[in-house]
């Protein structure tokens, strides 16, 4: 039963006109909210690019990114063309594969239209506009399921400001797409189950694709369910056939949408299969902590997170204080309702987590789905009798004083496991639920108001509750970025910063070197943007100058090059599935990736970067304030090798001695030896290593005891000292520390009680809480340091993208003529570690200086390059293999005097090879996406497919028309 309250129960009498009033009035509601939930970026001169703690994707992929996409369409316009291959992205990559979610999307043409000065600034108005869309997307939904005016209103202004939304838009803006296509999809998928035309799902289906991987899979998942219910929902007592038979034409018009996407399907796939798909690590088995449960409550009123990344359900308060009316529409049969509930419990489980971020670790990207589905049920209420009935306002009074007693009263002063900000933020959005409800009392209930007209006094109620709601969303959600509650403001950039920091990093001067010198080379560092050359560069920034780097930083990563690290025992670029930092400054390492430019020293940074060079850099010159060294041998893109060995033989060898080995052999998989037969298969005895273990002694322990084969860390971290005496072996060398079979023990909660420091005893409920929700993990980070280098190899068990069969460490401290003296080693996180042995490595250069020469003699010279085409020659003085510092990808085709040859897969581990007879040749490389001539076909394809599909439900409705005879 409809209420009389300040919802118009006149569905049907709607027109444009209203609808158009409707926009109007959610585009003003939006701006003011907008402008008081973002006062503090605004105040504090503020962006929403992430800058550090934990999340700096704003800094390392999301600016760098909309910069590149900026000179990218500057290029095309200007004539000069692009490619789609581009060597900026790490050791090159497809461009449009990994950026395709960027480029397709119109929002980023917007933002790179402007000057790059404010790029930072279009930035935060296109995320804010994101924002929007998605209300006005709510808002053509909302007509479509028959909700009037005031509930569509009411509706996308939750919808917009939900918790899920404003975290979203200050930590991945572009994660807002997939929250803007999900209206559309619903509402398409409503059309085609009312018999109208499935052309607005197969769009929607088109744009999900356009949004990305992840935002396709949960949108799928969301259609198939919401189909399932909402079918039943209007065909209750149908023969399974007919459901059957709807079923199938639903997927039908799914297919379709995907055949169209096919560009976007082929790449998603593509960039899926090469990504690694080693596990991440869970903590959460069946259940979260208890205090996750705990706090549940917490996440309807406060921007609080209930459990993992992204696991944000706070809604305005309208809508939180209707959720018992909600739970009651599950019986009257409620899709919205029952959506709500089927999700709502499924985020109380680490599995279904994972099963929404397809079956990886679980986390809440997926959460505005559920939001969608709580709103929706939410505002479907205030159209009900019960809303305004007594019943109703003390159902819902209890149901707020419920949460202010266990939000505040238990959970904050009690407990003491919410935080100040949260029982702040609570505190008003209660205070504004119980105005609401005092507006509705005297709206039915007062004779002041009773002597108005009906319909000015649903324009007040509607008035007074709408804007009670939005102040309640600018208050409680301020107190998430307030300075004086919260520290969150700190973790990004301020306007213009960014750009002035790029404009600090030593890559500036990659761009001179690259206009100085037109030969193809890549370039090395360790300071970038910041100082912190532990961690070496934050990547991509390559990508932002558009320099020929060895760095990268995205979430589809090439597995096969963090397989090499790996097997190269470099833990700098194997220790998370999202990004490989560096070469860790190994110069045969940097040989065979065609460094030849080293970026020292700095008028912008402290001193000391030089020292970072590996053996053989030189200083060359300094350019723009920033010493250059230069390889004494450098490949460029390539070398020859006479002789090979297999893959299984390689890895005999342990990870230091492989890296020497890759200087006299190409390596090719075993099942690949036919494409060399005939070529030199070369011996043990052939191939020359010479790497010896150093001598030293453990001194000045701090906050650490060492025994054989364990360490005990206490406190905030351990420290000692290695003292490598004086001898031969430790002359002319690189210095490399090494730990074998590290592992640090997940600890109890007494456990990490007592190596801190304090009572491990559980005296009150609060620490009884923290001990059973206390989850260790395996993480730590150890610092070795040695003369002005310090270095650090990192074990992230425990993160999301961590990868998880890391139990080697090498940490490469740089050449020496001497290496004898002190080496200090920190490690940060207390626990029990064991370790089967602790080894100072000395890597003489003479294997290196006997064979560098040799390949950067056999080279293959370059005479030109673009993007996609490679051209040059070989001169082999034997049938030989051609190694390229290319990432194997199928892409790559290659030309030997101008005839195409086979490609051996995976040359050394992960590049790529191909055979060439003695003698000198041209040998031609080109790019082209094989997903380019399938993907055009099939889009061809779908769109036939769409014009039948709608050709025959209109042919289908006609005769439904035509009268009886």
């Amino acid at each position: 039963m409809q209420s009389e309250a300040f919802i118009n129960p006149d569905n049907t009498a709607e027109n444009r006109s209203a609808f158009r009033k409707q926009f109007l009035i959610y585009t003003l509601l939006f701006i003011i909210t907008a402008l008081g939930v973002y006062l503090c970026f605004l105040y504090f001169h503020v962006t929403f690019l992430r800058t550090n703690h934990g999340n700096f994707d704003g800094i390392a992929q999301t600016y760098p990114a909309y910069a590149s996409i900026r000179e990218y369409f500057a290029a095309l316009f200007s004539g000069n063309g692009k490619g789609f291959w581009s060597w900026s992205l790490g050791l090159g990559d497809d461009y449009f594969e990994l950026l395709k979610s960027k480029l397709a999307n119109p929002l980023t043409w917007l933002i790179v239209a402007v000057p790059e000065k404010y790029l930072d600034v279009a930035y935060d108005l296109v995320t804010v506009f994101r924002q929007y869309l998605a209300g006005v997307t709510f808002l053509f939904f909302a007509r479509e399921v028959s909700l009037n005016g005031s509930q569509r209103v009411a509706g996308a202004l939750c919808y917009t400001f939900s918790g899920w939304m404003v975290v979203a838009a200050g930590a991945q803006g572009a994660f807002l797409n997939a929250a803007v296509v999900l209206p559309l999809l619903i509402m398409g998928a409503e059309r085609l189950l009312k018999g109208k035309s499935p052309l607005l799902f197969i769009l929607s289906v088109f744009l999900f694709f356009v949004s990305g991987v992840t935002w396709t899979y949960v949108g799928g998942v969301t259609a198939v369910l919401y189909f399932v219910l909402r079918y039943f929902h209007y065909n209750k007592g149908k023969s399974p056939g007919a459901f059957l038979r709807a079923a199938g034409y639903y997927c039908i018009c799914g297919v379709a949408g995907i055949l169209i996407s096919s560009v976007f399907a082929f790449s998603m796939v593509l960039s899926l299969s090469d990504a690694t798909t080693s596990a991440a690590y869970e903590p959460h088995t069946v259940v979260y902590t208890l205090k996750a449960y705990l706090n549940w409550l917490l996440s309807f009123t406060s921007i609080a997170r209930t459990s993992t990344y992204y696991t944000y359900l706070y809604m305005p308060i309208l809508c939180v204080m209707v959720l018992p009316l909600a739970v009651k529409n599950i019986r009257r049969g409620s899709t919205a309702a029952v959506m709500a509930g089927i999700l709502f419990i499924a985020a109380f489980f680490p599995v279904t987590g994972k099963f929404f971020n397809g079956f990886s670790y679980s986390v809440g990207r997926w959460f505005f789905v559920l939001v969608f589905f709580l709103v929706w049920a939410a505002v479907e209420t205030l159209g009900q009798e019960e809303f305004t009935s007594k019943r109703g306002l003390r159902l819902m009074a209890l149901w707020l004083a419920l949460l202010g007693v266990w939000n505040i009263g238990v959970c904050y002063l009690w407990l003491k496991i919410a935080a100040l900000n949260d029982a702040c933020a609570t505190a008003v959005s209660l205070l504004f639920g119980f105005l609401i409800l005092l507006c509705l009392r005297l709206w039915k209930h007062t004779d002041f108001l009773r002597r108005l007209t009906e319909r000015r006094r649903k324009r007040l109620l509607g008035t007074a509750v709408i804007l009670l709601t939005m102040i309640s969303v600018m208050g409680a959600e301020n107190f998430n970025v307030f300075p004086w509650f919260s520290n969150s403001l700190y973790h990004y950039a301020r306007v213009g910063g960014i750009r002035e920091n790029f404009a600090q990093s030593t890559q500036r001067a990659a761009q001179t070197l690259q206009q100085q010198d037109s030969s193809f080379f890549r370039t090395d560092q360790v300071d970038g943007n910041n100082d912190t050359r532990v961690a070496r560069v934050q990547a991509n920034e390559n990508l932002y100058f558009g320099n020929r780097s060895v760095y990268m930083y995205f979430s589809t990563i090439s597995r096969r090059w963090l397989l090499f690290n790996k097997a190269m025992g470099n833990n700098a670029g194997y220790f998370d599935r999202t990004t490989s930092f560096s070469n860790d400054n190994r110069a045969a390492l940097d040989l065979l990736t065609g460094v030849k430019y080293f970026l020292g020293d700095s008028s912008t940074k402290r001193p000391g970067a030089s020292d970072y060079a590996p053996f053989g850099f030189t200083y060359d010159r300094t350019v723009d304030g920033v010493q250059v060294l230069k390889n004494r041998y450098s490949i460029g893109l390539g070398t020859t090798f006479s002789g090979y060995i297999t893959e299984s033989e390689l890895m005999k060898y342990p990870p230091l001695v492989r890296e020497q080995v890759l200087l006299q052999a190409a390596v090719v998989p075993d099942e690949s030896v036919s494409q060399v037969r005939g070529l030199t298969h070369l011996k043990a005895s052939d191939i020359r290593t010479s790497i010896r273990s150093l001598d030293y002694r453990i001194r000045d322990q701090k906050n650490l005891t060492v025994r054989k084969s364990s360490m005990t860390v206490k406190g905030r971290g351990g420290s000692f000292t290695i003292d490598v005496p004086r001898s031969a072996d430790a002359a002319n060398c690189q210095l490399v520390l090494s730990f074998r079979r590290l592992t640090r023990r997940t600890n109890t909660y007494e456990e990490r009680e007592r190596l801190a420091g304090r009572s491990g005893s559980a005296v009150t409920l609060t620490d009884k809480i923290n001990r059973a929700s206390f989850v260790d993990d395996e993480a730590f980070t150890i610092y070795a340091s040695r003369c002005l280098v310090e270095k650090d190899a990192m074990c992230r068990k425990g993160k999301n993208q961590a990868l998880t069969d890391i139990d080697d460490y090498n940490i490469n401290l740089g050449y020496y003529k001497d290496a004898s003296g002190q080496i200090r080693i920190r490690i940060d996180n207390l626990g029990e570690y064991s370790f089967r042995s602790l080894k100072v490595y000395a890597v003489p250069m003479d294997v290196y200086q006997e064979n560098a020469p040799k390949l950067q003699q056999n080279r293959y010279r370059i005479t030109g390059f673009t993007d996609d085409r490679v051209k040059g020659t070989v001169n082999a003085q034997k049938d030989s293999v051609l190694f390229l510092s290319i990432l194997d990808n199928p892409g790559w085709k290659v030309r030997i005097d101008g005839k195409p040859v086979s490609k051996i897969r995976d040359t050394d581990l992960a590049f790529t090879g191909v055979r060439v007879s003695a003698g000198k040749h041209a040998v031609e490389l080109q790019y082209i996406p094989v997903v380019i001539r399938p993907a055009v076909l099939l889009t061809i394809i779908g769109i036939l497919a769409i014009i039948i599909i709608e050709v025959l439900r209109r042919r289908r409705g006609a005769r439904n028309k035509q009268p009886a005879h």
